[in-house]
């Protein structure tokens, strides 16, 4: 006899199964807008190319073949080198990879480091297609059919959401918003992970007193992101170094997903030091920036760090509640990753501000 508070098992089973499939439709649409959006932001890239490499035309389309062709000719050799890998995997890896590219070409490589980050970010989403779909496919089984659509749905708002986010800003407003946009997005990841690291801990077999050795470990970490990135930003410039910092920071937010406890401890004292070290290279900008009116520039930069402060962890938070806290926390790496294709793009504007300074 069942009591009030027993439930039958099947129902049990069905409701963990639709949680599942909830997941990996979720994580599948995610990947799929990241990658597709990042790939139609190449498009606003292409004046910023030509300026700094004296391109012409047909040698901007050579380049931008570069992560095309590499996407689409190593799709049916990375979905065969991957069989064993699961989707899910596949598809951090896919990432991980795009998001390494994305660094590589920001890095001061000259017109070579662009050609090798293209080419790395288009095996990086040559993963993510044919793995998307079929996380998808044996997630729903034969009820695939709409969840596939709501999956190539979240491709289109990809190409809608990122070309603009890292174009449209740029004719209206310059480079500074820019910088409290990118402020806003660095504070916003480092308190989204924040929100989770005891949570993190506690689910790799650590009690309390090793939730505060995490978080000393970050702060100290910190401490000395903003005493050594500062120096790094005055030797590789702005840009470079923000690029760094952030891919870094969304590949160790992702390691420490798979770490035990005492490797995940190595990892926060390095996270730390990225995790503070854009906003060290943030605000030795400022200044260059502000055209005299230091004070107002410093406070609205202030302003909307601050702010996405509050408001970033909420987000995160009703992410994870209606998914899982691994969900909630690659949705912080993905806010560090979505700066990488922010910062590139005014880099002239940087340069003429940093010349008249």
């Amino acid at each position: 006899m069942q009591t009030a508070h027993s439930e039958d098992p099947s129902k049990v089973i069905e409701r963990s199964a639709r949680t599942l499939q909830k997941r990996s439709l979720v994580g599948a649409s995610l990947a799929h807008a990241l990658h597709d959006g990042y790939t139609d932001a190449l498009y606003a890239f292409l004046p910023i190319w030509q300026a700094q490499f004296g391109l012409g035309y047909a040698a901007l389309a050579v380049v931008r073949a570069l992560y095309y062709g590499t996407m689409g000719g190593f799709q049916i050799l990375a979905d065969r080198a991957l069989r064993a890998v699961s989707p899910r995997a596949a598809l951090v890896l896919s990432t991980i990879l795009a998001a390494s590219g994305l660094a590589i070409m920001a890095l001061p490589f000259g017109f070579a480091g662009l050609c090798v980050g293209l080419v790395v970010a288009g095996i990086g989403s040559s993963i993510q297609h044919p793995r998307g779909p079929m996380l998808v496919t044996d997630s729903y089984g034969r009820a695939a059919r709409g969840p596939l659509g709501i999956y190539n749905f979240a491709r289109d708002l990809g190409k809608a959401a990122l070309p603009a986010l890292v174009a449209a800003p740029l004719p209206i407003f310059a480079w500074r918003p820019l910088l409290g946009m990118i402020g806003a997005l660095d504070t916003a990841t480092r308190m989204g992970y924040l929100l989770f690291l005891p949570f993190l801990i506690h689910g790799q077999g650590g009690g309390s007193p090793m939730v505060g050795i995490a978080l000393a470990l970050l702060f100290v970490g910190g401490a000395l992101g903003k005493a050594t990135c500062g120096w790094l930003g005055e030797r590789l410039g702005v840009v470079s170094s923000v690029m760094v910092t952030e891919a870094a920071t969304a590949l160790l937010i992702v390691a420490t997903l798979f770490t035990l406890l005492m490797p995940t401890f190595i990892l926060l004292l390095v996270l730390g030091i990225m995790l503070n070290g854009t906003s060290s290279v943030l605000y030795g900008t400022v200044p260059e920036l502000s055209d005299g009116d230091t004070g107002r520039v410093f406070a609205t930069f202030y302003t909307s760090v601050i702010g996405s402060g509050g408001i970033a962890p909420i987000l995160y938070g009703l992410i994870a509640d209606h998914s899982t806290r691994t969900i909630g926390m690659l949705a912080s790496a993905a806010t560090a990753a979505l700066i990488i294709p922010l910062v590139p793009t005014p880099r002239p504007h940087l340069r003429v501000s940093t010349a008249g300074s």
